[in-house]
């Protein structure tokens, strides 16, 4: 689509008296009495006509020299649009947004006239530059007669698909989805897409080994009294780490805190060797003569089953592509001790959820067998553990 200004033959920097005579300048060179029976006239005239109409409002002007097209579409919401600009602008692109579903960015013309961007709407417009997508609620519609007293209910579960970029599923990505009631009817949520996930299975990014770092500096810190102001445990039980001491971190999104209680300095003191992490923290004395550890599990959480049909594989073939995990509701509690009393207990509760165990079906007559391969019994952590230093 050609940029509006070139359309009325004026610059970003002309004026609004500079617009409308340019305007009024080709309104009569080009007006349909002036010239009957010529097509071309018609649409330039069109064209000029929808040129002036954006640019000589002031907010829908400040919104095109911004936005671009985008802003010519329907129902264009310049929060929401900034909120997305910003976060392409973030990722690291320059800004635009690079190869991806559709190929478009933000700085890109995206249609063949002002016209097709007025025709479109602004969560499609979305769903198309950021990798959103359509879901169709069951249960959506019918609002309710007249007179009738609204009434309080529990809320239902949707389930869609939207696709995203590998860079963007590596680091987490909020997207448009578009949920309709009913065909042509709906509402647009933002939905925050969490790094490390792929075709709803957890797998292993480019942060793993960021997780052991802070949970060993977690174990330090906890150990030697330091406060612990903020902290998550990981997503499932990790194999390095006793439940409950573990905690992990996420670049933008999640964090630990510790704070320094003490009337004196404190020196975090780390070395890595031989592909293990050592981390120390030292200070001008131990505060106090012990510190434990103890966790109790409260309630074991059974894991759901889903099942996927894949065309690689033979009809009838099944596999285990993510191995299913109880979940667990946990304690954790830090007793702090000097001369064999407790001075301090402190409570934590953690929430480490079940993990999907997820099926693949082939239904391929033609598709491939896959290696089978047996499921060791699954372990649950002992119900209580306690470690002192």
């Amino acid at each position: 689509m050609k940029d509006l200004y070139t359309t009325l033959g004026v610059t970003k920097t002309s004026d609004a008296a500079e617009i409308k005579r340019a305007y009024r300048k080709l309104t009569q060179q080009y007006h349909p009495d002036k010239n009957p029976g010529d097509k071309a006239a018609e649409d330039k005239f069109k064209e000029v006509s929808s040129a002036y109409e954006v640019l000589s409002d002031v907010d829908k002007r400040k919104n095109y020299d911004e936005f671009g097209d985008m802003s010519l579409t329907q129902g264009f919401d310049v929060d929401r649009a900034r909120a997305y600009k910003s976060a392409t602008r973030g990722g690291g692109g320059g800004g635009r947004r690079g190869p991806g579903r559709g190929g478009m960015s933000f700085d890109e013309s995206m249609f063949n006239s002002a016209g097709d961007a007025r025709g479109t709407s602004f969560d499609d417009l979305l769903s198309q530059l950021f990798g959103g997508g359509r879901v169709v609620d069951p249960m959506g519609g019918g609002g309710g007669g007249r007179g009738r007293r609204p009434v309080s209910q529990r809320g239902h579960d949707i389930e869609g698909e939207i696709t995203i970029d590998f860079m963007d599923m590596l680091r987490g990505k909020v997207v448009p989805l578009r949920i309709e009631s009913e065909p042509g009817t709906g509402r647009t949520l933002d939905v925050k897409v969490p790094p490390g996930i792929a075709d709803g299975e957890l797998i292993d990014t480019v942060g793993g080994g960021i997780c052991q770092i802070s949970s060993t500096l977690y174990g330090a810190a906890f150990f030697a009294g330091l406060e612990l102001s903020h902290s998550r445990p990981h997503s499932r039980p990790s194999s390095y780490v006793d439940m409950g001491l573990d905690s992990t971190v996420v670049f933008g999104s999640v964090d630990m805190k510790l704070k320094n209680p003490f009337d004196f300095p404190v020196v975090l003191h780390t070395s890595v060797s031989a592909g293990k992490v050592k981390i120390e923290v030292l200070g001008k004395q131990r505060v106090f003569d012990e510190v434990a550890f103890e966790r109790q599990v409260k309630e074991v959480l059974p894991h759901s089953t889903i099942v996927r049909d894949d065309a690689r594989l033979h009809t009838g073939a099944e596999t285990v592509s993510q191995r299913g995990m109880r979940g667990f509701k946990v304690v954790r509690t830090r007793k702090l001790y000097k001369a064999g009393e407790i001075v301090d207990t402190q409570s934590w509760d953690l929430f480490y959820p079940p993990t999907t165990h997820i099926v693949r079906r082939g239904n391929n007559p033609r598709g491939e067998w896959p290696e089978s391969k047996p499921l060791s019994p699954l372990r649950d952590p002992a119900r209580e553990l306690r470690i002192v230093q």
